[in-house]
């Protein structure tokens, strides 16, 4: 399990959601603190509480906003948004979840969200 993995678990056991973790995470990636943008991403967990769009895919988001300049975020939005789409069909979360529990599903989008984010960020922070 990387770093992060272990990271995520104690973010969960401190009742963070998924978007939370996920902005966490990206927060620590570039050494920054900023707890209200975490605090603030409560509204996106669940599928914004009602089991649509996924809070990780909103989150990241939000969190390719943060990492980015202003100019790549469109692109890195788009790939993200390519990226999931190609993986898991759907967008959803109460499709994603279809009958399985959120243990089974949730943490591995969560780390393949991040890793997928990861990716872009380091690619287009390279172009610079």
């Amino acid at each position: 399990m990387d770093d992060y993995q272990f990271r995520s678990l104690e973010l969960k056991n401190k009742g963070y959601c998924c978007s939370q973790i996920l902005v966490q995470l990206s927060l620590d990636l570039i050494e920054k603190n900023n707890e209200e943008l975490v605090k603030s991403m409560k509204g996106l967990c669940n599928g914004l509480f009602s089991g649509e769009l996924c809070g990780c895919l909103s989150a990241g988001a939000v969190t390719l906003s943060l990492l980015l300049a202003e100019e790549d975020v469109p692109e890195a939005v788009h790939e993200l948004t390519n990226l999931f789409r190609n993986n898991y069909g759907k967008f959803k979360c109460s499709e994603l979840l279809e009958g399985k529990s959120k243990s089974e599903v949730c943490q591995q989008i969560l780390f393949q969200t991040y890793d997928w984010i990861r990716e872009i960020y380091f690619e287009l922070a390279d172009e610079v």
